[in-house]
């Protein structure tokens, strides 16, 4: 047996007991005083001695075994030597209670057993009547038949009981087993319900934020349409400044293409001005020359003045001295001495001319050096020119191969141009799709935006539901813990 049932049993045994004892005693008093008074003390004895194991010990030997045994053997030693009593049926079955109180089926039938066996034994052997004196024989036997009736019965009401028990410890078991389900599913369910509750309060954040964002993304649509409709605008005038630059590069390639021919037409040019330096450099070559020689004819025409000035010099000095000859001579070389004057004033005049010739040829060799200078430096100037002009001819030649890769260039630009002004009409029409598409977004968005608003509504519901089950399941779990 478990003690928590040995407990209890020995709880009702001791006021089960007590009561046995004062009704027998009472009978005892009413049959003698002095007997009374005797079993009162033997009574006594028995219920110190039982309170003193059941208080002592919960063993189940000792309290279904021993206890009954012993209040047994204490009435029928009592019994026997008084000489009987009517009392001894109620005893035996008030021990049979005792024993029926521990639900105990083997020790209910060593007992029953032993008094059995003690009242046929003690009737029937020994011959002593355990009823005391009675009338009739028949007796014994009708209270012995009424003893196994009682037990019996008890037999009958500890099977009922064992299996009451085992239905009630199935059933406890069970219930335990409920309660741990109930008390794990509590904590299962407390937990959830607190991330159902963590999870809501998450909800509810991210629902506000998504509907923050929402509005937010609403009014970025209402903005978009208004940018829409103005890039819409500077679509149809990019579109009209695409069409004037198709207009432009057509004009510009025709202007690249008169660019080119004035380009050929001036490299033409250059090429006649360039024979034509070429000309006034070979002109400039022999004036060049011409000057060189003239110079040379000047250096010998000073040469032969100076001669003709030393020959005046000569002629001046004959003629001082024939007018020295002719003073000398007096009348008669006077004629002489006008001949003598006459040559010595040629020979002066002589001299002045060719001093004047002289200056006007050392101005003229000057000027031939300047004219030197002139043609060397025309000649110089007229090779870098032809350098300028060769220079002149590549670049041009560049300008007219740059004008073609221009020509090329516009006209790839043109067909660029073309396919940019189909893309942007493709965008002008995709613009106005998009305007749409926004328009019935924002419509969708503010639709959104209140479904958002219900749907938080929904979720603090659902908040304050999920804190209520948190509430019912910590007092089921409190209940199964107390359980």
């Amino acid at each position: 047996m478990e003690n928590a049932y040995i407990e209890k049993a020995n709880r009702l045994l001791l006021p089960l007991m007590g009561v046995s004892a004062i009704v027998i005693t009472l009978l005892v008093f009413t049959k003698d005083f002095i007997e009374g008074i005797g079993f009162a003390v033997m009574v006594a004895i028995l219920y110190s001695t039982v309170w003193y194991i059941v208080k002592k010990s919960s063993k189940t030997y000792l309290c279904a075994y021993v206890l009954p045994l012993t209040f047994l053997f204490g009435v029928y030693g009592y019994t026997v030597t008084s000489g009987g009593g009517s009392y001894v049926l109620f005893e035996f079955c008030m021990i049979s209670m005792f024993c029926l109180l521990y639900a105990d089926k083997k020790a209910f039938t060593v007992v029953a057993f032993i008094q059995d066996n003690l009242f046929l034994v003690t009737q029937y052997g020994l011959g002593i009547n355990m009823l005391g004196k009675v009338e009739r024989a028949s007796i014994p036997i009708v209270h012995f038949f009424l003893l196994l009736v009682v037990q019996v019965l008890g037999t009958t009401i500890i099977k009922w009981i064992r299996s009451s028990e085992e239905t009630i410890i199935k059933s406890q078991k069970e219930a335990l087993q409920t309660i741990e389900l109930i008390r794990q599913s509590g904590e299962i369910l407390s937990e959830e319900v607190k991330n159902l509750e963590k999870s809501t309060e998450d909800t509810g954040e991210k629902s506000i934020k998504v509907t923050q964002a929402i509005e937010e993304i609403r009014k970025g649509a209402e903005v978009q349409v208004s940018q829409m409709v103005e890039v819409n605008h500077s679509v149809n005038g990019i579109t009209g400044k695409v069409k004037s630059t198709v207009e432009f590069c057509d004009h510009l390639s025709e202007v690249s293409q008169e660019l080119e021919q004035v380009t050929k037409d001036n490299l033409s040019e250059i090429h006649n001005i360039e024979g034509n330096i070429q000309s006034i450099n070979q002109d400039m070559i022999e004036a060049k020359s011409t000057v060189e020689e003239f110079t040379v004819s000047m250096a010998e025409v000073i040469q032969v003045l100076a001669e003709i000035k030393q020959i005046s010099g000569q002629i001046n000095l004959l003629a001082l001295n024939a007018s020295i000859e002719a003073a000398r001579a007096g009348d008669a070389g006077n004629g002489f001495a006008v001949v003598a004057e006459q040559v010595r004033v040629l020979s002066e005049q002589t001299k002045g001319t060719t001093d004047e010739i002289e200056k006007v040829i050392e101005k003229a060799q000057s000027k031939i050096g300047n004219i030197t200078k002139v043609v060397e430096s025309g000649e110089k100037r007229s090779e870098e020119g032809q350098e300028i002009i060769a220079t002149m001819y590549q670049k041009f030649e560049q300008m007219v191969s740059d004008f073609q890769s221009i020509g090329q260039d516009i006209k790839k630009e043109h067909e660029q141009v073309g396919e940019i002004f189909t893309l942007i009409q493709e965008v002008e029409e995709n613009v106005d799709g998009v305007t749409a598409i926004t328009e019935e977004y924002v419509a969708a968005s503010e639709e959104v935006t209140t479904l958002q608003s219900e749907q938080q509504e929904d979720i603090r519901r659902l908040s304050d539901v999920s804190k209520r089950i948190n509430e019912q399941s910590i007092v089921l779990f409190e209940a199964a813990k107390t359980e």
